[in-house]
């Protein structure tokens, strides 16, 4: 008979670490997909720079940002990104010739492009990410 297959995460999560192997190789993978996920944020918000840097100017001072991360007594902020699903959805729609549905999905993706754009211009300016926030909901309430 075969094990009935997990259908959560902390199922699989569970079945994983009752397998050393295996869960090792997944708690590796995940460690690299999240420095990874990481040092691109940091690029991306201007907290890493690697223009005219050598490359090992640039690990030392992506180690130092890591360093710090771990160090900190704050907790990491996680942002959660739907803009590939929902352009993947609205998409789906105008093929289905649901024109209306695929109209808001496009709209509310533009929005989120729009959002994570502005967001990446104020923080390069060191604007605390409060102060980002709030800018982009009051702007929404406006438009």
């Amino acid at each position: 008979m075969r094990p009935k297959k997990p259908r959560t995460i902390i199922e699989r999560i569970q079945r994983l670490s009752s397998n050393s192997k295996t869960f090792k190789r997944f708690e590796e993978r995940l460690k690299r997909q999240l420095i990874e996920a990481v040092i691109q944020s940091g690029i991306v918000d201007g907290t890493l720079d690697p223009r005219g840097k050598t490359q090992e100017q640039f690990r030392i001072e992506t180690l130092d940002l890591l360093r710090n991360i771990a160090k900190s007594e704050s907790s990491i902020q996680w942002t959660l990104d739907f803009r590939g699903g929902l352009l993947r959805q609205a998409r789906r729609l105008r093929r289905m010739e649901k024109r209306e549905e695929a109209i808001l999905y496009y709209a509310t993706w533009i929005e989120h492009m729009l959002n994570g754009m502005i967001a990446t211009v104020f923080r390069r300016r060191k604007l605390s990410d409060e102060w980002v926030r709030d800018f982009i909901r009051e702007t929404q309430l406006k438009a």
